[in-house]
């Protein structure tokens, strides 16, 4: 489970009949705007594993319904069911 899976955040969906289910929309993290995703990604890459961020999240994307969510980042390599990494190859192997 990732971090965004333990804190209930949803992602959009396509469904089975073809359409579009919207899922939660981050629009701050620790009070900076996200305008992008690439603001996100962006935000995130400067944190460390174990750092604490707060998102501003409209839920199913509906501005109404703000909701507020701690995230403790970790790294990819340690969330459950990732392969472990192999070591790298010397080239005579």
């Amino acid at each position: 489970n990732s971090p965004a899976d333990k804190a209930g955040i949803q992602a959009t969906q396509m469904m089975g009949d073809g359409s579009i289910q919207m899922g939660d929309l981050v629009t701050e993290i620790n009070g900076e705007q996200v305008r992008q995703a690439e603001d996100l990604i962006s935000a995130v890459e400067e944190k460390s594993d174990g750092d604490v961020v707060t998102l501003r999240v409209l839920r199913n994307s509906d501005p109404r319904r703000v909701e507020y969510h701690k995230i403790t980042l970790t790294l990819r390599d340690k969330l459950a069911g990732s392969p472990p990494k192999s070591p790298p190859r010397t080239p005579w192997q």
